[in-house]
């Protein structure tokens, strides 16, 4: 399906992915996320994840997403969760994103299976 179908049918979520709030923060804590792990959440949506983690553990991170329309939901999350100097989103495609070695301390992808 076109990118434009996505940003139109999920318009109304919060979370993309097949997980409750609930369930992302389980695993932030499975993960044994704590303060300044660096995460690297690829086809973040909306990022969600990567602020609830933000705010809940202390994480930084970065999301990547192709969708202009997420990633501009995601910075106003970011904002709404007084996470914005924390977290960092980046268009691009998630499944080429160029990582360096030993950048992460966790790098996920929910949800995505096509990457």
């Amino acid at each position: 399906m076109p990118l434009r179908y996505y940003e139109i049918a999920e318009r109304d979520l919060r979370i993309l992915n097949p997980f409750s709030l609930e369930k992302l923060i389980k695993v932030g804590y499975v993960a044994q996320l704590r303060r300044d792990m660096r995460v690297l959440d690829l086809a973040c949506g909306k990022g969600e994840m990567l602020c609830q983690w933000a705010k809940r553990f202390g994480i930084t991170g970065v999301g990547v997403d192709h969708s202009d329309v997420f990633l501009t939901a995601a910075w106003s999350r970011a904002a709404e969760l007084k996470v914005d100097d924390k977290v960092q989103f980046v268009k691009g495609d998630a499944g080429k994103y160029a990582i360096q070695p030993a950048s992460y301390d966790v790098i996920c992808c929910i949800g995505a299976t096509w990457i």
